[in-house]
């Protein structure tokens, strides 16, 4: 992990919960990008949450991904 990233929550796009193909292409989609980016997941909460490591330009540029609720820095 290079010096300047850091750790960030990520909470996504809950969808319909009773949906599971969503969630899971939403997710999927998602870790594909995280990937494309350089960035980590960290800890994965569940089926909308997650914490990763990344640079700032990286978590800035997430915001603007529509399946992307919230992007915060994490302690």
């Amino acid at each position: 992990m290079p010096a300047q990233d850091r750790r960030y929550l990520v909470l996504l796009t809950p969808g319909d919960l009773g949906d599971d193909t969503v969630l899971t292409a939403i997710r999927s989609e998602f870790f594909d990008w995280l990937r494309r980016s350089g960035a980590e997941v960290v800890e994965d909460g569940g089926a909308n949450r997650l914490v990763i490591t990344s640079s700032l330009e990286t978590a800035e540029r997430l915001t603007r991904l529509e399946y992307v609720l919230t992007v915060e820095p994490y302690a």
